[in-house]
């Protein structure tokens, strides 16, 4: 599943943890996952030194402990909050 604006912060082998570059505040993005009663990640953001903008980095783990569907459940309103986030911002 893609999801606009959102993508793998780092390339290379991985085992089930990932990290996503995401296009909106990560703090923001984990309160409304929480308000879903979602875990979502841990905000692993920085501040880029010369430029003092944010990189908005999000660390996930998959495991074999979810099904398909759950993940593409999970995946479906991850999507969602991320569309909303970035309708708020325009």
């Amino acid at each position: 599943l893609e999801i606009p604006g959102v993508s793998l912060a780092k390339t290379g082998v991985s085992f089930n943890e990932f990290t996503l570059r995401l296009p909106v505040s990560v703090p923001i993005f984990l309160k409304h996952m929480e308000k879903l009663n979602i875990f979502a990640g841990i905000d692993i953001s920085y501040q880029e030194q010369q430029t003092r903008q944010t990189v908005h980095h999000l660390l996930i783990a998959v495991t074999e402990l979810k099904s398909k569907t759950e993940l593409d459940q999970t995946a479906a309103v991850f999507s969602a909050v991320i569309s909303q986030l970035q309708e708020d911002l325009s």
